[in-house]
């Protein structure tokens, strides 16, 4: 695919995307509430961490600030990867109304039109929680570098793909049964809570298991362990760069296993 065809994909992605965000903002008042109340939701967690670790003073050894980095890194790429994803976090819903088969008979590639299906701005309350990234940069006494930064750009980037992998994950399961929502929640909102602490607390074998089996420790642990100058008994520092490529990785294969369950998808007939 040429740089011409890329700029023509975009430039039909933001059409569409533009269409569905014209449509939600023709209610102003009712897009504003429905945004502040789920920021306001979502940000309830990081208040109830900042009294916590505040009241004992941190986390075993980790300080607030810290913990702010996992918290802030591990929402907003869930939040990103979210509102990206268009209509894939619904997808169950779209499979029980038996309307997957109008996606498969259009001139335009699947992912792309789930991609492009669903576009809902109230996901920015999600991301908005980002903002506890601003508060751990500002108070973590750590001179950043750029090479710190590079790796947190690339660690934001790689974290979206692997958590928009565990909603394709997620959506190719409804394949061969439309209840999934709550197998597909533990992943990614119980991820979002498990990854919000530091993995060093939890008991080894768990530890491991986020790390060699379902790498979810790279989405932001081991990224934050090289910007706070940590280390871990599971694996060297050095692999936070590893991240970005691992969460590809997720992300590729994701894509080859929704390949594969549409291929083998049976029509409701509906």
């Amino acid at each position: 695919m040429g740089i011409r065809s890329l700029a023509d994909w975009f430039a039909l992605w933001r059409r569409l995307v533009g269409a569905a965000v014209r449509g939600q903002m023709q209610y102003r008042i009712s897009f504003i509430l429905q945004v502040v109340t789920q920021f306001g939701l979502c940000g309830l967690d990081f208040v109830a961490l900042y009294f916590l670790l505040t009241r004992f003073q941190g986390l075993k050894d980790w300080t607030l600030p810290e913990v702010a980095l996992l918290y802030g890194l591990a929402a907003m790429s869930f939040g990103l990867a979210e509102m990206f994803s268009g209509i894939l976090d619904n997808f169950s819903s779209l499979m029980k109304r038996g309307e997957f088969d109008r996606y498969l008979i259009r001139p335009l590639p699947l992912m792309f039109q789930m991609m492009t299906a669903e576009f809902v701005l109230r996901r920015l309350g999600r991301i908005a929680q980002g903002l506890a990234l601003v508060y751990a940069i500002v108070n973590l006494p750590v001179h950043w570098t750029a090479t710190d930064w590079t790796l947190l750009g690339l660690t934001l980037a790689g974290g979206t793909l692997f958590w928009f992998a565990i909603l394709v994950a997620g959506a190719t399961s409804c394949f061969w049964t439309a209840e999934t929502s709550e197998v597909a929640n533990i992943f990614s909102y119980g991820g979002i809570e498990m990854l919000s602490y530091p993995m060093s607390i939890y008991n080894e074998w768990f530890r491991k298991f986020f790390t060699f089996v379902v790498p979810m420790a790279f989405i932001n642990y081991f990224p934050v362990l090289w910007l706070t100058r940590r280390a871990d008994t599971v694996a060297p520092v050095w692999v936070a760069w590893l991240s970005p490529l691992v969460c590809l990785a997720v992300f590729l294969i994701s894509l080859r296993v929704f390949n594969w369950g549409v291929k083998h998808y049976q029509s409701t007939g509906s």
